[in-house]
Parts: structure tokens; C-alpha cells; sequence
């Protein structure tokens, strides 16, 4: 029998983390490589979000696609469900996008995002929090 597949919801905060080394790098890497067979989602906005935070890092457009590519690497795109909107959770639209997906799918949810960590575990889901590690 083959063992079932977790399903995650991964946030653009988390994501472009695996490009950039910065606080968080390293965990995101990592957890990355553990869950390679998982099944990583995000809705639909994750490439424009994840590409916008490309271009804050590096400046020149002309590079959004070659960083783009590991971002966007085994994760995938999913339309929103425009009937479960569930305008109480008090986040921006961007990001109660990536709520209701994991709320819809039951997928833990996958941030760097503390904020959005705290409204979500406030809503019942799971959350995974991407957090540089801390020091002894």
C-alpha cells in the first residue's frame, strides 16, 4: 500500500524564502526537502505575488524568471472557490485566499507570515510557521 500524501497550502511569504537567503531560509529548505512528495498547493495569485517579491529582492526584471522557476518548482495553482469566502477571518483578500484554500482542501497551512499564522490558527486550521531557528 502506498503511504497517502499530505497536502500543504504554501504562502508566497514562505516560498520565495527558498531563493533568498535570509531569517527563515534555511527552515523553508529544509521542510521543503522533506515534503518533496507532498501535494503543495496555492491559489492562483501565488505567481504574481511570489514574482512581485522576486522583483523587490532583485531589482532587475530580467532575472524574475530564472528565480521564479525554483519558487514555482512542484507546487500547484489553484482556483478559488468563490462561493466559501469567509470575509470574518480579518486578513487582506490576498492572504484569506490562501486561508479558505487550506480551510477547503484541509491542508495545513505553510507561512512565514505571523499574522496570517495567528488568524488562521484562530480559524481551526493547521499551521506551519516558517521562523528563522532560534539560537541556543
Amino acid at each position: 500500500m502506498t503511504p497517502s500524501k499530505s497536502v500543504f497550502v504554501v504562502d508566497a511569504s514562505a516560498a520565495v524564502k527558498i531563493v533568498f537567503d535570509e531569517p527563515g531560509h534555511a527552515e523553508y529548505v529544509a521542510w521543503r526537502e522533506t515534503h518533496k512528495d507532498d501535494l503543495l498547493l496555492a491559489p492562483v495569485l501565488f505567481f504574481s505575488e511570489t514574482g512581485r517579491a522576486i522583483e523587490k529582492h532583485v531589482g532587475d526584471r530580467r532575472n524574475i524568471p530564472t528565480y521564479h522557476a525554483d519558487v514555482l518548482a512542484d507546487i500547484q495553482l489553484e482556483a478559488p472557490d468563490r462561493t466559501t469566502w469567509d470575509l470574518s477571518i480579518p486578513l487582506t483578500f490576498y492572504d484569506a485566499q490562501y486561508v479558505q484554500l487550506a480551510r477547503r482542501t484541509g491542508a495545513t497551512l505553510v507561512t512565514a507570515d505571523e499574522r496570517m499564522a495567528r488568524e488562521a490558527r484562530a480559524a481551526g486550521l493547521d499551521v506551519l510557521e516558517i521562523k528563522p531557528a532560534q539560537s541556543p
